[in-house]
């Protein structure tokens, strides 16, 4: 069983999303451009919501990947198999959320203030995961007996932390909302 990555696909799925596409690397289309909060493009901000949602879902899984690779970086004994698996895993996911996070960007003059702010935050967080993915497979590709090399190590402890800083952000600004639409229910209900 060859579980070798394919360094020039980590390079299109990974870094072509990440490092040189939209997503990633560039600055929001509009970072200064007001976001107009009316009915017609009510259907674009719960679109960029359910895709926060979806967003929070990938960086949880991301995050629970991160948690067994740091329980990996612990046993001398963690075989290559199971890195590649784990970073195969990291990859997909921060794949998935490169792409939606392409999505809101390509949305970005039709999303709420919060979500627009929601993306130029998550974006770099996301980017760095990517970085750290790519660098941490050509390592294994590379050396695959030097697992426990800091080089390595600390690619792999970057992928843990940004993708719990990653699924935190993504939570914070999705309890935002919930709030603020809870607040302004009340508003109305209190006719205040």
């Amino acid at each position: 069983m060859n579980l070798k990555f394919a360094k020039k696909g980590i390079a299109i799925t990974v870094l072509g999303l990440f490092l040189g596409g939209a997503a990633f690397g560039a600055s929001p289309p509009s970072a200064n451009s007001p976001a107009v909060t009316t009915e017609e493009n009510w259907r674009s901000i719960q679109i960029a919501s359910d895709k926060l949602e979806e967003l929070q879902s990938v960086s949880e899984k991301l995050s629970l990947v991160g948690d067994s690779m740091h329980a990996s970086m612990q046993s001398v004994q963690s075989a290559r198999e199971a890195h590649a698996y784990r970073l195969n895993a990291a990859r997909e996911h921060i794949n998935n959320a490169g792409r939606l996070l392409a999505e809101l960007q390509g949305m970005y003059p039709e999303l709420a203030p919060w979500q627009q702010q929601a993306v130029t935050r998550i974006t770099p967080i996301a980017s760095e995961i990517a970085k750290h993915t790519q660098a941490a497979i050509v390592h294994l590709n590379e050396r695959p007996t030097a697992r426990m090399a800091p080089s390595y190590t600390n690619h792999l402890q970057e992928i843990v932390d940004q993708s719990n800083s990653m699924r935190e952000t993504v939570g914070n600004f999705l309890e935002y909302a919930d709030a603020k639409s809870t607040a302004q229910m009340l508003e109305t209900t209190l006719e205040i």
